[in-house]
C-alpha cells in the first residue's frame, strides 16, 4: 500500500512538474493587448512611490487628451498619465495608486461625464480582457480571483507577433510618462458621436471611490467634448459643474472651455489629436502655475537645471 501511495505521489509530482514546464516554455499566453498597458503604467506609479508627482487620472479622454511629458519637461516635477480606457473603470485600482501616492502629490482628475453618475462604472468584458492578456495586474493590486481567473485563462501555442505600428491600440501605445501615443503622426478619422446618458450625480458618494480626494490636492479638469455633444447636454454639465463649484472643488476653467469642434477628434468620443493634446496640456501648465497649485520652487529649480 505504502509502495502504491509513493507512486502515485510521484506520478501527481511529475504530472504537475511537466505542466508547468509545458505552460512556462512551450505555451504562450494571449499577446499583451491595449489595455495590458495600462498595467504598465501603474509600475510606472509604483516606481515612482516617494517621489513627489503630478498624477493625471481618467479614462482615455486623459491618456489621449493630456501630454504628462511635457508637463514634466515645463513644471520640473515628475508626471505620470494613469489616463488609459474609461471601460476599465476607475475604482478597481484605487487602493494601488493610495499606496503609491505621497501626501504632496497633485492629482489631476479628469473623469469621462458618465463617471459623474456611474463612480463605479466597470465593464466587466474590458477587465476579462485585460486580465486575460496580462496576469500582472491581479498581482499588482493585489486581487486573488484575478489571479486565480488570469492563471486558467486561455492560452495558446502560437508565437507572439509584434503589433504593427499602424495599430492605434496596441500595448506598445505609451511613452514613458504613460502618454498614448501611437496615434501621433497619423491621420484623424474623426470622432464617433455618443450621448451622455442623464443620471443623477453621485458627487456626494466621490470621496468613498476616490480616496485622493481626501488625502491630496485634487484638480478637476473636464474632459473634452464633442460640440454637438455639448449642444445636447450642456443643461447637464452646468448642474455637474455648479455641483462641484458647491463642493468648493478645485476646477481649471469651465465645462464650456472644453468643447472642441470635431476636427480636433482622432477617432473616437474623447480622443483629442496630439497637436490638440499640446494645446490643451499647456493650458493646464499654465493653470497649475499662475494659480499656485504647483509650487514656484519646483519651477525654479527646473529653470536651473535648464541653464
Amino acid at each position: 500500500m505504502k509502495n502504491l501511495l509513493k507512486k502515485v505521489s510521484f506520478f501527481l509530482l511529475l504530472s504537475f512538474t511537466l505542466f508547468f514546464v509545458l505552460k512556462y516554455i512551450f505555451i504562450n499566453r494571449e499577446p499583451k493587448s491595449f489595455n495590458s498597458a495600462f498595467v504598465d503604467k501603474l509600475k510606472i506609479l509604483q516606481a515612482n512611490k516617494n517621489k513627489k508627482k503630478i498624477v493625471l487620472i481618467g479614462g482615455s479622454s486623459v491618456g489621449f487628451g493630456l501630454s504628462a511629458e511635457l508637463m514634466e519637461q515645463k513644471l520640473g516635477i515628475t508626471t505620470i498619465n494613469l489616463g488609459h480606457n474609461a471601460t476599465l473603470g476607475l475604482v478597481d485600482f484605487q487602493s494601488f495608486i493610495e499606496k503609491n501616492l505621497t501626501k504632496d502629490d497633485i492629482i489631476v482628475f479628469s473623469p469621462e461625464w458618465h463617471i459623474y453618475a456611474h463612480p463605479d462604472f466597470v465593464d466587466a468584458a474590458s477587465i476579462d480582457n485585460l486580465i486575460r492578456h496580462n496576469p500582472e495586474y491581479g498581482r499588482l493590486i493585489g486581487n486573488p480571483n484575478y489571479i486565480v481567473e488570469s492563471y486558467f485563462a486561455s492560452i495558446r501555442f502560437s508565437q507572439y507577433v509584434h503589433d504593427g505600428n499602424e495599430i492605434i491600440y496596441r500595448y506598445h501605445c505609451y511613452n514613458a510618462n504613460g502618454d498614448i501615443i501611437s496615434h501621433c503622426g497619423l491621420k484623424p478619422k474623426g470622432p464617433k458621436y455618443y450621448s451622455v446618458y442623464e443620471d443623477p450625480m453621485q458627487l456626494n458618494s466621490f470621496a468613498n471611490y476616490f480616496p485622493f480626494l481626501s488625502t491630496n490636492k485634487t484638480v478637476y479638469f473636464f474632459p473634452p467634448t464633442q460640440t454637438r455633444v455639448y449642444q445636447e447636454h450642456k443643461n447637464y454639465f452646468a448642474q455637474i459643474e455648479k455641483a462641484l463649484v458647491n463642493q468648493r472643488s478645485i476646477l481649471v476653467d469651465n465645462v464650456v472651455d472644453n468643447v472642441y469642434p470635431d476636427s480636433v477628434f482622432f477617432d473616437e468620443g474623447y480622443h483629442l489629436t496630439c497637436d490638440t493634446r499640446t494645446q490643451r496640456t499647456e493650458k493646464l501648465i499654465s493653470y497649475l502655475t499662475n494659480s499656485g497649485v504647483v509650487n514656484n520652487r519646483s519651477l525654479t529649480k527646473n529653470k536651473s537645471a535648464d541653464q
